[in-house]
Order: structure tokens, then sequence, then C-alpha cells
């Protein structure tokens, strides 16, 4: 991956670091602390272990409060509370598995993203009736209340599956034991966590479908602090920050994390 990320470093300094709306309110750059909005149920990505958030966003997390000179206090939210908490000023930012959508640009703005995922799919081991996307349909399929993976399968794809929302990933893990759904449907990082503490043999299809920005979600008008995070990333990027966090925490996962691309910035409206 070094030398992929090296050759495409050029294209993510050049890339416009747009503007990210018209200055409105406080920008996070006037805060001493920034309260970071993640996510603590998803194994290698953000949890609370012996009481310290650990993983691969908080790592991450932590290099952009560094960079911006800021000190990072991590405040815990699920999926639907992302956006609400972002604009009623409870958090400062949320880096928490937050894919840029222009459904979701329409009410909040985002920074980066800091790193291009996938959808993929976890299905048993000793399940040979799935083995690509299209043998998804009739099946029994898990989603988290709140993800955006299942409308990507059905209206992306077309594929016509009996949808079961539930809400938690343990959840899907433990219908996936007991026989109850056939396949849990999320982006690659959350079901390489996942497969590899499973009490079941877990595989993932390598199906790699829908690519997903995970950008840095941001109350809408901070031009300066969206710039700021942008330069954080390239930097992340630059000095070999991104891919050590992907090394440290997914490399005895089934990923391959050759395939991570740089991400571009597209800037935040």
């Amino acid at each position: 991956m070094a030398g992929r990320a090296l050759a495409a470093l050029c294209a993510l300094l050049l890339a416009p670091l747009a503007a990210c709306g018209e200055a409105n309110g406080e920008s996070i750059l006037d805060k001493d602390v920034l309260r970071i909005g993640v996510r603590t149920d998803l194994s290698l990505i953000a949890e609370i272990v012996d009481g310290e958030f650990v993983g691969y966003e908080i790592d991450v997390a932590e290099f952009i409060a560094r960079e911006l000179g800021k000190e990072a206090v991590f405040v815990p939210v699920d999926l639907h509370e992302r956006a609400p908490q972002l604009l009623a000023g409870k958090i400062d930012i949320a880096i928490a598995t937050y894919s840029i959508t222009q459904e979701r640009k329409q009410s909040i703005a985002f920074a980066g993203p800091y790193v291009i995922d996938h959808f993929d799919v976890l299905v048993r081991e000793d399940d040979d009736t799935i083995a690509s996307l299209d043998e998804l349909a009739g099946k029994r399929v898990c989603e988290i209340e709140g993800s955006n993976a299942v409308e990507r399968l059905t209206d992306e794809h077309g594929i016509e599956a009996e949808i079961r929302s539930v809400e938690s990933y343990e959840r899907c893990l433990t219908m996936v034991d007991a026989g109850e759904i056939d396949a849990i449907v999320t982006d690659e990082l959350t079901l390489a966590g996942l497969a590899l503490h499973a009490d079941f043999g877990a595989d993932l299809l390598g199906a790699h479908f829908s690519q997903e920005r995970i950008g840095v979600g941001m109350r809408p008008g901070d031009t300066a602090g969206c710039e700021a995070i942008n330069r954080a990333i390239t930097a992340m990027y630059r000095e070999g920050h991104a891919e050590r966090y992907l090394e440290k925490w997914f490399s005895d996962t089934v990923l391959d994390l050759s395939r991570f691309p740089v991400p571009q910035f597209e800037g935040c409206e």
C-alpha cells in the first residue's frame, strides 16, 4: 500500500479544499477542546476497552485533534444521534463511520473523506448457498437500524432480500449463529471486526459494492474548520500515519489493505 499511497498523494495534495459554506457562528478552530462523536460498538473501529476509547477511528480522531492543536474529548454516539447531536451543538465533529451522501449533505457538512470503504457481505463459512451478491435474493439479511447498507443493496443493485433491521451488530451475529438470518451487510471495515470475533466461522464474500467515502461530520458553515481538517488528513497520509492505522487494526483480518486508496477531498457544503 505504501507505494500506491505515495504515488496517489500528489492527487490528494492537489485536490481542492472546497469551501464549506459561508461562515456561520463559531468555528471548531475557536475551541480549545473538541467534543468528537464516536461509535463505541464496533470492534477494531471504535470501542471502549478497560475504560479507554480504542480503535482505528479513535486513532484518526486523535491525530486530527493534535494537528488542529486541540484536546480531544470523545462522546459516544449511535447512528441515529450523529446529525442531531452535531446540529444541537452537543458534539463539534463526528468521526463515526459517517459515509458522505448527498442526502446527508442537505443537513450537515463533511470534511474529508479520511478513508474509502466499500460494502460487503458476511456469511457463515459453511454456507455454500451464498457465493455472490446475486445469491442474496430471497435470503434473510441483517442490517443495523439507521444504516444505508441495505438501501445500496436493494435500490442500487436490485437485490430482493428479506431485510431484518436490529439495534446492534452483536444482535446480527447472534442471529447468524442461531440460523435466524443468512448474512450481514455493511461496510468492509465493520465486517472485518465482526468476522474476527464471531463465535462461528465467518467469511466475507468480497463483493466490494457501493464505494463509501467515510468523512468527518460537521455543522454547516465552518469553512476554516473544514479546510483545517482536510489539511490534517493530508498530513496523516503524507506522513504515513493513515497506512499505519489501517495496518495496526486490520492486518490480522481478512481485508486486503492494498485495496484502500488515498482519498480525494470534495470539501464541505
